[in-house]
């Protein structure tokens, strides 16, 4: 009888190990995954930044091309030269303020991301904990000699 008290009893502190184990390991994982989206927003800002200024300097570059060519030909920046540099820019501005709006959706996506795997991991650290204590008690009711 002794022996099968200590085997139940090994038994029950290995299930209830095991279900402790699995809730920090989901919830170590959830951080990891908030941490990475976290991350990943970061880079996002930084790539974006960088297109934003391609788009700027291309505009410059066409601007300035532009410019150049009709001073070379002689041509007055007024009327339908100024409209085409006029154009340009505001057409780059546009290009640079979708950029921007697309870079704010996925940073908030991204953000929302990690803090949903972070309640997730949470939750399962506290499921794992009240599921072992479940676990516990009722190996603890079927012992013999216990109660």
């Amino acid at each position: 009888m002794a022996a099968a008290a200590i085997i139940g009893g090994i038994g029950l502190a290995s299930a209830v190990g095991g279900q402790i184990a699995a809730g920090v390991s989901q919830r170590n994982q959830a951080e990891r995954d908030y941490e990475a989206a976290n991350e990943a927003a970061k880079q996002e800002v930084v790539t974006t930044e960088y297109e934003i200024g391609q788009i700027r300097e291309q505009a410059k570059k066409a601007i300035g091309a532009g410019i150049a060519g009709y001073g070379k030909s002689g041509v007055v920046l007024e009327g339908s030269p100024l409209r085409q540099i006029v154009e340009t820019t505001q057409k780059s501005e546009e290009d640079v303020f979708w950029k921007q709006q697309n870079m704010k959706h996925r940073v908030k996506m991204l953000g929302l991301g990690g803090t949903s795997a972070l309640a997730g991991g949470q939750a399962a650290a506290t499921q794992a904990g009240l599921s072992s204590t479940g676990t516990f008690l009722s190996g603890l009711a079927r012992m013999p000699g216990v109660f």
